[in-house]
């Protein structure tokens, strides 16, 4: 009993748009410099006194809810920085690297400042 060859018919079209590759890499690249901006200032904030007054000025919030609100931010860029560059990694590979690079970088940056953050502000309840 021979089993049946199944043959799936695949689209060829979308490979054939290396431009649309590139935009799509480009984007993704782009998004995932900004989430490595946004981990950097949170990893200030946390850090640097003067920058974290001068991020909770800017959201009118305590340092450590900016501090989340900018991670979470940081989280979701990343992701979708990921996704991007995935999709158009096929168009030039160093850029697609560099990319998941920055990607890797802010998100376990984010992360852990995250934690870090949950962290504090369970402390500051219970000493409160």
């Amino acid at each position: 009993m021979a089993k049946d060859k199944i043959t799936y018919t695949h689209s060829s079209e979308v490979y054939r748009q290396p431009k649309a590759r590139k935009v799509v890499l480009f984007v993704g690249f782009a998004l995932s410099i900004v989430a490595l901006c946004l981990a950097l200032v949170v990893a200030l904030s946390f850090f640097v006194g003067s920058v974290g007054n001068s991020v909770a000025d800017t959201f009118g919030k305590p340092v450590l809810e900016a501090e989340k609100l900018l991670c979470w931010l940081g989280i979701g860029t990343s992701i979708a920085g990921t996704i991007l560059a995935v999709a158009g990694a096929n168009a030039c590979k160093p850029i697609a690297h560099l990319s998941f690079l920055f990607v890797i970088l802010s998100f376990f940056m984010c992360l852990a400042i995250l934690v870090l953050s949950y962290l504090g502000m369970f402390i500051a309840n219970i000493i409160a």
